[in-house]
């Protein structure tokens, strides 16, 4: 249930695995399969007997950031919704191409890779796009301190009515600086769009602090990038 990215990739590659991925939505089931022949680690063949597709240019409100938004239609009465051109919140590279595998010859060319969603997460008053935040967590923060995308987290929760960003890093990374983990996401922060804005307002508040705890979990066990605490 979470987009298969090139840190996930990496880790699962690492060890001998091949894997391929899916690309389902509760309103629609599946709508695509993993490419035998791949151009890209995540390419999907699109059910096109199943939806259409088109881009749209969505222009998001963090920064001059725009994305080439996906839009389904399916008139299938076997589908589990109807659709006409609704925006699923996500956006990835659309192309029709002939790739020779089994799915490919008889006739699902359609290929769909990239995908991800725009849609904004925000803590601490800083606002990320999906793609950034994962980023964040699933590359930057291994690459410097260790462990794997699944070892990291941001959580928000309220003290004294104030939001604070705990940064989750798993016991298993062993022993990191915490000054140098703040100081690495404050520079990331500083390349995004508008980054030096939102990196001054959490330096200023005090926002980030280091909490070393497993990551939290939703009920179906994904690991979310984002988490907030309900207190």
């Amino acid at each position: 249930g979470e987009p298969y990215t090139n840190a996930k990739a990496e880790v699962l590659t690492g060890v001998g695995c091949r894997v391929v991925n899916r690309y389902s939505m509760a309103e629609l089931g599946n709508i695509g399969i993993a490419c035998a022949t791949p151009w890209e680690f995540d390419d999907v063949h699109l059910f096109t007997d199943k939806v259409a597709v088109i881009h749209r240019e969505k222009r998001l409100s963090a920064g001059d950031l725009s994305v080439r938004a996906l839009v389904y239609t399916t008139i299938l009465p076997s589908s589990p919704k109807l659709m006409l051109n609704v925006e699923s919140d996500d956006y990835g590279s659309l192309e029709v191409r002939e790739c020779g595998c089994p799915l490919g010859r008889v006739g699902f060319t359609t290929h769909l890779s990239g995908i991800r969603s725009y849609e904004k997460l925000t803590s601490g008053g800083v606002t990320f796009l999906g793609t950034e935040l994962l980023r964040l967590i699933e590359e930057v923060l291994p690459k410097r301190f260790g462990g794997h995308p699944t070892d990291y987290q941001l959580a928000e929760e309220e003290k004294g009515g104030i939001p604070k960003v705990n940064i989750i890093v798993s016991p298993r990374v062993g022993g990191v600086d915490e000054n140098a983990v703040v100081s690495a996401i404050l520079q990331t922060l500083r390349e995004y769009p508008g980054g030096d804005v939102m990196s001054e307002r959490w330096e200023q508040g005090r926002t980030l602090r280091v909490v070393r705890r497993e990551p939290y979990t939703t009920s179906s066990a994904k690991i979310l990038p984002l988490h907030i605490i309900r207190n």
